[in-house]
C-alpha cells in the first residue's frame, strides 16, 4: 500500500551492486519502489509495520542486485538515466517474470521510472551546446590533446573537455579484463624471460608447496628454490609490465592469510583490484597519442569505467557553455 519500510536484504543487495564503484567512506543513498503481489510478501513482522519479509527472499535480492549491477554496468560515455530505464524494463525484470507473472509490467514501468527520475538528479542533462562536430561522429571521451603533469590525460569530445585520471581509469580496465578472464577460467600467461627471485619467510614457502598449482588458474607460475627463497617463472599476461618481484610479493602475503581456495572465492575481488592496480599504467608515465586514445576507447567499452576498484573517479568533463561561462565569453 506504498508503505515506507526498511530492510536489511535489500540493503544488502544494494551494498553489493555498488561494491567496485563506490568509495569505502561512502554508501549509496537510494529509494526503492517496489510492487509485488500481496502473498508474496508477509507485512506482520514488526508492530509498527516498518519491516517485511519477503517468500521469495533471494528471488527478490537477486533481482534488485543484477538489476542495479547491470544498470551501474555501463560503459564510460553512456547515458546513465536511459541506460537504466533500457536495463530494467527489458532485462531485470525477467528474473523474477515466471514466479509472479502479473506484476512483471508494473515493476518494470515503476523501476525504471524511479532509477530514471534519480539518476536524473544526479545527473541532469547539460543545456544543448554549439558543438564543433556531432556527437555520433567523435567517440564519447573524444580524443586525446596530451598530459598533464604526467598524471591526467586531457581530451576533447563533441560537447566540451574530458580529464581523465589515467592510472584510475586503466586500474578499472585491467580489474574488468582479469574478472572477465577468471569467470571464463582463461587467464593467459607471460613467461619471464629470465626468472625472478624473492626472499620469502618459511611458512610462506611450505604454503606455496601446497597450493602452487591452485596459482597457476590466475596466471602465476611460482616455485619454491628453498625454504626461504621463491622463483616468480610467469605472471598474467595483463599484468606483464608489472614488477614482478612486488606483485608476488603481494599474491604471496594475501595466499599466506587466506589460502588460496578462499582468495578465489569469497575475496575474488579484492586479490583482482589488488593484481589491477600493479597492472595499471603509472602515474608520471609519458604516454603516446595512440595509447592515450587506446586507454580512452578501453574505457567506453568497460563497465563502471567512470570510477575506478576503490570508489574514485576516473575522469570528468566540462562542456563548451561551462568553459564559456568561466571565461565570460558572449558578455
Amino acid at each position: 500500500n506504498g508503505r515506507y519500510v526498511r530492510d536489511k536484504l535489500v540493503g544488502h543487495a544494494l551494498r553489493a551492486a555498488y561494491r567496485d564503484i563506490l568509495h569505502h567512506d561512502l554508501h549509496p543513498a537510494y529509494v526503492l519502489f517496489l510492487e509485488l503481489p500481496a502473498e508474496a510478501v508477509d507485512v506482520n513482522v514488526h508492530p509498527a509495520k516498518t519491516e517485511v519479509r519477503f517468500r521469495d527472499a533471494r528471488g527478490v535480492h537477486q533481482f534488485l542486485y543484477h538489476a542495479l549491477e547491470r544498470a551501474l554496468g555501463g560503459g564510460a560515455g553512456s547515458q546513465p538515466s536511459a541506460r537504466v530505464e533500457a536495463v530494467v524494463a527489458d532485462q531485470a525484470v525477467r528474473s523474477m517474470a515466471p514466479q509472479y507473472p502479473s506484476m512483471q509490467q508494473t515493476m518494470a514501468l515503476d523501476a525504471a521510472q524511479g532509477l530514471a527520475f534519480y539518476a536524473a538528479l544526479a545527473h541532469p542533462p547539460a543545456p544543448p551546446q554549439p558543438a564543433p562536430a556531432t556527437e555520433e561522429s567523435v567517440p564519447p571521451l573524444g580524443y586525446a590533446l596530451g598530459q598533464l603533469h604526467g598524471i591526467y590525460v586531457l581530451a576533447q569530445n563533441a560537447r566540451g573537455l574530458v580529464l581523465v585520471d589515467m592510472h584510475a581509469a586503466h586500474e578499472r580496465v585491467v580489474y574488468e579484463e582479469l574478472k572477465r578472464a577468471l569467470e571464463e577460467r582463461a587467464v593467459p600467461t607471460q613467461v619471464l624471460l629470465i626468472p625472478v627471485t624473492l626472499v620469502v619467510e618459511e611458512a610462506q614457502s611450505a604454503l606455496l608447496e601446497e597450493e602452487g598449482a591452485k596459482l597457476r588458474a590466475i596466471g602465476f607460475d611460482l616455485s619454491v628454490l628453498s625454504p626461504t627463497a621463491v622463483a616468480v617463472r610467469a605472471v598474467p599476461a595483463l599484468l606483464k609490465d608489472a614488477d614482478p618481484v612486488a606483485l608476488a610479493r603481494d599474491v604471496l602475503r594475501d595466499v599466506a592469510e587466506f589460502g588460496v581456495t578462499r582468495l578465489l572465492e569469497e575475496r575474488r575481488n579484492e586479490l583482482l583490484s589488488t593484481l589491477a592496480c600493479h597492472g595499471a599504467v603509472r602515474a608520471h608515465r609519458r604516454m603516446s597519442p595512440a595509447e592515450m586514445n587506446a586507454l580512452l576507447r578501453a574505457m567506453e567499452a568497460t563497465e563502471r569505467a567512470g570510477q575506478c576498484n576503490h570508489g574514485r573517479p576516473t575522469w570528468f568533463e566540462w562542456p563548451l557553455g561551462d568553459l564559456d561561462k568561466l571565461f565570460r565569453r558572449g558578455e
